[in-house]
């Protein structure tokens, strides 16, 4: 059987069929797919499909209810714990360990566009806010664990939540003097936001 052989896109360098992805993955780094390069390749010089397009603010906050509210199976828990546990650097507060578009307003960092509205809230409104960086203890399937509220504001400790599991309410259980504030409580942050500083106003972060 005759044997075929490839040259690389990026180095030009001859490989056989079976041995091109490999050679992409290590050669040029932090696994860059044979998909990826292939389709990237064709479309150098192109601009992408979606340049310049942003959702509507129906579409995303159809988006923010539909997370908001959800609850992970005990199965999908498990498996997070069971990794959490198993890198070695898991617990306690890092700055970019959330999941939203990151960044600071007025020193004080933030991990999602939620809690920036909230911030630029509070400052407008001359509220006193700091990053709560000291853990609270609580109890969760019979073992201690750790807990994070966002930020005290004016002596208040506050969180901004979206996902809502068993294990957070075991922490608000325990803890019933953290206020809770979901969408319907930013959406008018995010409004108000917006007016300040235009639709995208993650322009905020310092």
């Amino acid at each position: 059987m005759t044997k075929i052989l490839l040259s690389c896109i990026l180095c030009r360098k001859e490989t056989s069929t079976r041995g091109l992805a490999p050679h992409y993955w290590m050669r040029h780094g932090d696994g860059i797919a044979l998909a990826t390069v292939s389709a990237n390749a064709s479309r150098r010089g192109k601009p992408s499909w979606n340049t310049g397009k942003t959702l509507s603010k129906d579409h995303c906050a159809k988006i923010s209810v539909g997370l908001t509210n959800k609850t992970l199976s005990e199965d999908s828990r498990k498996k997070i714990s069971a990794t959490a546990k198993k890198n070695g650097i898991s617990g306690g507060f890092r700055e970019g360990g959330g999941r939203g578009k990151k960044g600071k307003f007025q020193g004080i960092h933030c991990d999602s566009s939620w809690e920036l509205a909230f911030l630029i809230d509070a400052h407008h409104r001359g509220r006193d806010v700091k990053r709560i960086t000291t853990p609270r203890l609580y109890e969760f399937e019979g073992r201690p664990r750790k807990y994070f509220p966002d930020f005290l504001v004016d002596g208040q400790v506050v969180e901004i939540k979206g996902w809502k599991t068993t294990q957070w309410e075991a922490k608000h259980q325990q803890h019933s003097d953290v206020i809770v504030l979901g969408f319907e409580d930013i959406k008018p942050m995010i409004e108000r936001a917006q007016q300040i500083y235009g639709e995208d106003f993650t322009v905020a972060y310092d």
